[in-house]
């Protein structure tokens, strides 16, 4: 069993990759194992967490690469005035939901309480399965100080 303490800082990208499927909560860990879509098995023992598409072992003509497993999701869209914004951050806040940003949308892990606040405050939203990226470190809902 390979074990394995970080990202590689380089690596070849003509490799042919094997993934390493592995869930958000188990990528927010330090010590793991998990098996390769080859049927390789590696141990992790880490000082800072993996992100998603990170090359973790290159050897054999290989390159195997973290692929972070989608999960359901809500997206909200935006709201062009900033305190229809502003009431959205701090509900979605107080729900200590993680969230991940973008230029014209929130998303967070799909939860009855989050689809009934935002029908609440008459926000539409869209369900959907994607890899979930947190802006804060803390990627577990409830991590006080880690939501919106």
């Amino acid at each position: 069993m390979n074990v394995i303490h970080g990202p590689l800082s380089e690596s070849d990208i003509a490799l042919p990759i094997v993934w390493l499927p592995v869930g958000r909560r188990t990528l927010a860990k330090r010590v793991w194992r998990a098996r390769a879509e080859d049927g390789r098995e590696l141990a992790f023992y880490l000082s800072q967490a993996l992100q998603h598409e990170a090359t973790v072992l290159q050897e054999e003509g290989k390159r195997y690469v973290i692929r972070q497993e989608p999960e359901s999701l809500l997206e909200v869209a935006l709201p062009a005035d900033p305190q229809a914004s502003a009431r959205l951050g701090w509900m979605l806040g107080n729900l200590h939901l993680s969230c991940q940003i973008g230029r014209s949308w929130v998303r967070v892990p799909e939860s009855p309480e989050a689809q009934v606040a935002l029908q609440k405050l008459g926000h539409s939203y869209r369900s959907l399965e994607a890899v979930f990226q947190p802006d804060s470190p803390a990627a577990t809902p409830h991590a006080h100080g880690a939501g919106c």
